[in-house]
């Protein structure tokens, strides 16, 4: 019994596993994953019920079109195709994602942890793998061992892949609430400025596309005649190839809220840049001999974003407005402590960083490789560099933890 049970657990155990490895911007915190894990297996139970009811429902409606002989409802081919297409679709895919999609929206949706955009496929997954476990229990433990090694590599990857499916889009819609909250507050001083992004076509995309996924898979499995064993996998090898390289892309294209944000603002409006300038030139806060001179003119108005220690805005907490933040470049006078670097090291520092680079790597945070790239205070640079400033998309990395990641103009943020 206690070998079954480590085969049966074993299968959702490994993905949740090679899941998180591939989280590489900022660890979840395990209490978190753990408790999506456990309230996955929890959702296992009302699923239960709302299935048996829903098979009742769908099955008495379907046997008004059929022919009774005694207890049994014979149908005709086509309606009894429509009855396992509603019944797959409604009676179990429908179910089983949409309580997995309500537990992963409710507690994570404002979780100050969900600061990245691989944070939604790790959270959809953990949610999923638990559903999947205790499911996986319960069909071992009544068919046995050849049932586990099937299962293992069919339905409970296939939940996985579901999740992914989930999680991409659910990180998109995400990353979009920030990129329009970042619009907001460029439009709360540029009231020219208009907003063009909406985020809720990927949340809506977050339930029905594993939704239609689910219900095809358990479409395929409805029918033993050789066609549908084919199509069954075929299906199942495109999710296996589509989900693991989805995973492994995003793992490695991973970034931060504010990032990921400034980046789709960056796109959605090419002219970014200016529209900040001129956002900023209205703010109290605004100093033009700051804008002209960087940082060793004036001290920085404001702390920058996000920070390892503290996560950035969640889509419930609109971003602050856009500030001016001293960048890496080599300012005229003595910079502000812990931003910038010193004019005394300005030769040194831009010797570091050949004529026409066009980015400057730091190996990633904390800036532990590639130590030619550290400004003498210790702060360090990645990010697109062009003549001796920062241009472009970079994180600039303070010795201290803090971090300022967004848009570069001349060597400043915003």
């Amino acid at each position: 019994m206690l070998f079954l049970l480590i085969l049966s657990l074993l299968p959702a155990a490994a993905l949740c596993a090679y899941v998180y490895r591939k989280d590489r911007v900022d660890k979840e915190p395990p209490a978190l994953l753990a408790k999506l894990f456990f309230l996955g297996v929890v959702i296992c139970f009302p699923a239960i019920h709302i299935e048996s009811l829903l098979d009742f429902v769908i099955e008495g409606f379907f046997s008004l079109f059929g022919v009774s002989y005694g207890e049994d409802v014979y149908l005709d081919t086509p309606t009894f195709y429509a009855y396992q297409f509603v019944g797959n679709l409604f009676g179990v895919a429908l179910v089983e994602e949409g309580l997995k999609w309500l537990v992963l929206f409710f507690v994570t949706r404002n979780n100050k942890n969900f600061n990245s955009f691989f944070d939604g496929i790790i959270y959809s997954v953990f949610v999923s793998l638990g559903f999947a476990a205790y499911e996986n229990v319960q069909y071992v433990f009544s068919f046995g061992f050849s049932t586990a090694v099937m299962r293992a590599l069919t339905a409970v990857p296939g939940h996985m892949f579901f999740a992914v499916i989930m999680g991409l889009q659910y990180s998109r819609w995400h990353a979009l609430t920030n990129a329009r909250n970042v619009e907001k507050a460029i439009r709360a001083g540029n009231p020219s400025f208009r907003p063009v992004i909406d985020p809720k076509p990927k949340l809506a995309l977050s339930i029905v596309l594993p939704v239609l996924f689910h219900g095809a898979y358990d479409f395929c499995c409805s029918f033993e005649n050789a066609f549908w064993v084919v199509m069954f996998y075929l299906l199942l090898a495109a999710l296996y190839a589509y989900c693991f390289s989805s995973v492994r892309k995003i793992s490695k294209m991973d970034a931060d809220d504010m990032t990921v944000a400034t980046w789709l603002v960056t796109k959605y409006h090419p002219e970014f840049g200016e529209t900040l300038t001129q956002y900023a030139a209205g703010q109290p806060a605004y100093s033009p001999a700051y804008a002209a001179n960087g940082a060793g003119a004036a001290a920085s108005p404001a702390q920058p974003y996000a920070s390892s220690a503290q996560a950035a805005p969640s889509p419930a907490a609109p971003v602050q407005a856009p500030q001016a933040y001293p960048g890496p470049g080599a300012p005229q006078g003595n910079a502000p402590t812990g931003a910038g670097s010193p004019a005394a090291y300005a030769g040194a520092y831009r010797t570091a960083i050949p004529a026409g680079t066009l980015f400057v790597s730091s190996g990633g945070a904390p800036c532990e490789n590639n130590r030619p790239f550290f400004l003498p205070t210790g702060d360090c640079y990645s990010g697109e560099w062009k003549d001796g400033l920062a241009n472009g998309m970079g994180t600039y990395y303070f010795k201290d933890g803090r971090r300022v990641t967004g848009m570069w103009v001349n060597g400043r943020t915003y």
